[in-house]
């Protein structure tokens, strides 16, 4: 199936998202019943996108974030408990998706405070180095900013970098041959190029963990200097894993059900009035897997870009939901 990829870096992708549309969403963290019981993640908490909103899971309950609708992509920055959105917004009446023709504007909200500012032009969002940086986009020189301090990161080596929450362990592309490296300057080589997605790799906060995918159906979790564990997945993969401390990979993944999208984070099995035929596309939903387990298991049914949090993290981003819920659609 051709599954909507993410909006960054391969430009700007649909933004319109049909009004009114529902999906009841459900999340199967039952033990012996649709989920073995050895699927069952140790840190369970984790967020994601499901019908255009960010969308929290933690001990078995799940709460709708965000209102807003057409987020195409978002980051959690456990360490400052910061959170951002991103969304596009289409300078034409009726322009074509995946082109130029549109601005995105990024959300960064302070959970604890509770203040709010637009980033217009910043897009392309990851958790890592101990903060939010657009390193899904390419990047300046010298290096990425936090958007949350500022900090400057650099890693001259690598194309495309993601690090540890103290920044002292680096995992990433390679300019010299296009691997997937860890070290700087890059010393182990964790994947060769063309054997992984160079968009498709994640770091655990404390760098003992790296996990990534192939365009192919392979995911795989490297850690220390032994060959990476790998399970052959047969279903779609799309967008980056999650990987925390634990080993636990959350990714995204296709559940064989078929799904009409009126946007990049929307779908629904259920038709909406402004989807249409061509908008037909294998639904995703949020996968778990750790390398004792033979195989990756589906927990959420419907859903995109998930992302490990805390679970103070997660009761955070739960009161900012409250807080909003009788002001402006965030």
């Amino acid at each position: 199936m051709n599954i909507r990829r993410a909006p960054y870096p391969y430009g700007v992708a649909s933004a319109l998202v049909a009004a009114g549309a529902r999906v009841t969403l459900m999340v199967v963290l039952l033990c012996g019943r649709l989920v073995p019981c050895s699927a069952q993640p140790v840190h369970p908490c984790f967020a994601f996108l499901a019908n255009g909103n960010v969308t929290v899971t933690c001990m078995g309950k799940t709460t709708q974030v965000t209102r807003k609708g057409g987020i195409e992509g978002f980051a959690v920055d456990d360490a400052h408990a910061s959170f951002a959105y991103t969304t596009l917004h289409l300078l034409r009446h009726n322009a074509p998706t995946d082109v130029d023709g549109g601005v995105y504007t990024t959300v960064l909200i302070d959970l604890e405070g509770g203040s709010s500012r637009d980033l217009v032009g910043v897009w392309g969002i990851v958790s890592s180095c101990g903060g939010l940086f657009p390193m899904d986009v390419p990047v300046p020189e010298p290096g990425p900013r936090d958007l949350v301090s500022g900090d400057e990161v650099a890693f001259h080596s690598y194309s495309r970098f993601l690090c540890s929450a103290d920044r002292k362990t680096v995992v990433g592309v390679a300019k010299k041959d296009g691997g997937l490296f860890s070290g700087d300057p890059p010393a182990i080589r964790i994947a060769d190029a063309k054997t992984f997605n160079h968009y498709g790799f994640a770091i655990s906060p404390d760098g003992s963990k790296v996990a990534y995918r192939s365009d192919r159906g392979r995911l795989c979790m490297f850690s220390g200097s032994d060959p990476a564990r790998c399970v052959e997945v047969e279903a779609t993969l799309a967008d980056a894993p999650s990987v925390n401390d634990s080993g636990e990979l959350l990714v995204a993944m296709g559940t064989g059900q078929e799904c009409f999208y009126t946007g990049y984070s929307s779908f629904s099995p259920r038709h909406v009035p402004a989807a249409t035929n061509e908008s037909r596309d294998e639904c995703l939903g949020v996968g778990f897997w750790s390398a004792d387990l033979g195989s990756v298991q589906i927990i959420g049914p419907l859903g995109r870009h998930p992302q490990w949090i805390k679970p103070e993290t997660a009761q955070l981003l739960i009161k900012w939901a409250q807080g909003a819920a009788s002001g402006e659609p965030r």
